[in-house]
């Protein structure tokens, strides 16, 4: 993808086996370039297949929609909101199983 990469932080983090934790955090300037959409569409096989990982576990601050609408078209399911201490707000979170990940 042409563009310059403008991230503070893009990593898989293993949480406990079997899960697996996506972040990939960028700055304000790269949004709506598809760098979070096209890290994350490399990420999940690699996440099922390389690591085994059952599920893939993520979240994102509450007032950026467009991560949502991201998770969501990327075939993860909503799960609720958690209380997330760096920021002190309630956090929505997501699951992608093995499963639904195949089958879409």
């Amino acid at each position: 993808m042409a563009g310059t990469w403008d991230a503070r932080a893009c990593a898989l983090t293993k949480l406990a086996r079997p899960s697996t934790k996506w972040e990939c955090i960028c700055c304000r300037s790269s949004g709506g370039q598809g760098f979070a959409r096209e890290a994350s569409e490399a990420i999940i096989p690699y996440a099922f297949g390389r690591l085994g990982a059952a599920a893939i576990f993520a979240g994102h601050h509450p007032q950026n929609a467009a991560s949502g609408r991201l998770l969501v078209k990327l075939g993860f399911t909503y799960q609720g909101d958690q209380h997330y201490i760096p920021t002190g707000l309630m956090h929505p979170t997501y699951l992608l199983r093995r499963e639904q990940a195949v089958s879409s």
